[in-house]
């Protein structure tokens, strides 16, 4: 049987320019399934992993979380999706990459994570009378952070550049803070919201914290979710659904109560070396970049 095509961006070596070349078509396990990506989202961890190796891997590598497309192949033991459907539902594939990330959800309310209280189902998010901090409101991941922290009750502070505020304030932001001058003035003035004792600040960031000196009360730690650990295993279920049920976020998506920021298609995989820089130079605010691998630009 001849291979079926299948290509990507490449990273040869640690911080090394983008190189399109083949790669083996992956065969699906027993509970697994290939998916031919349509549309893939391109994070500012790939461009830290890029451009400065935040993080260590080992190469030649490909990079690439989210995806959208259609199932192609199935294990043995799938039975919820069938070879021919879309991931995710009838979402546009570049909309989907954009929403389709655990990153934040996990973030937020994984045992691993930040462990807050989760949003109820059906829909009902009563005030609960607890704030939360998203630094970077204008984020892709910033944006799904405030919508989920909303759902689940809290009172949203969050930091952006003034022309995003109405963005943000649509996902459910209740106090929106300038980011300039600079980092101090900002902090200043979230802090005039509680004038009452400090208490220990849980901070958790999505890379390695390297923004130090942090006050005393901040203890900034980074996000690692694993859905294999046992602590998270009723998170996955209650996140992803299993044993028939859907879970929150596909029915999130299929009432379209997850809300992000717009997607920006650039072009096919010849694109993701400009969508990088773009992200390394801090061109991107308040959209994903997204590639669409089969294009030919």
């Amino acid at each position: 049987m001849a291979q079926r095509e299948n290509k990507a961006a490449w990273i040869v070596e640690e911080k090394d320019a983008f190189k399109i070349g083949p790669t083996l078509y992956p065969e699906p396990d027993s509970h697994e399934i290939v998916i031919r990506a349509q549309a893939t989202s391109i994070q500012p961890a790939d461009a830290k992993i890029t451009k400065a190796a935040a993080l260590k891997f080992q190469y030649p590598t490909i990079l690439g979380s989210p995806i959208a497309g259609f199932v192609e192949a199935i294990g043995s033991e799938v039975t919820k999706v069938k070879i021919g459907e879309r991931v995710i539902g009838e979402t546009p594939f570049p909309a989907a990459v954009v929403t389709a990330s655990q990153t934040s959800f996990a973030a937020l309310f994984a045992k691993t994570g930040l462990d807050l209280k989760r949003p109820t189902d059906p829909l009902n998010p009563e005030p609960n009378g607890e704030r939360i901090l998203i630094w970077g409101g204008s984020s892709a991941m910033g944006a799904l952070s405030i919508n989920y922290a909303k759902s689940a009750g809290y009172t949203v502070i969050t930091t952006a550049s003034l022309h995003n505020f109405p963005l943000l304030k649509s996902l459910g932001a209740d106090h929106i803070f300038s980011r300039l001058p600079d980092i101090e003035t900002t902090v200043a003035s979230i802090g005039a919201l509680d004038q009452s004792e400090k208490d220990a600040i849980d901070l958790l960031v999505l890379l390695p914290p390297t923004y130090p000196p942090f006050p005393d009360n901040v203890e900034p730690r980074m996000s690692l979710f694993r859905s294999s650990l046992i602590e998270n295993k009723g998170f996955v279920q209650w996140m992803l659904g299993g044993n028939g049920e859907k879970g929150y976020l596909e029915k999130g998506y299929e009432e379209g109560r997850i809300k992000g920021v717009p997607a920006e298609v650039i072009g096919g995989l010849n694109a993701v070396e400009d969508g990088i820089t773009r992200l390394w130079e801090g061109r991107v605010s308040a959209k994903k970049i997204v590639v669409e691998p089969w294009a030919e630009n």
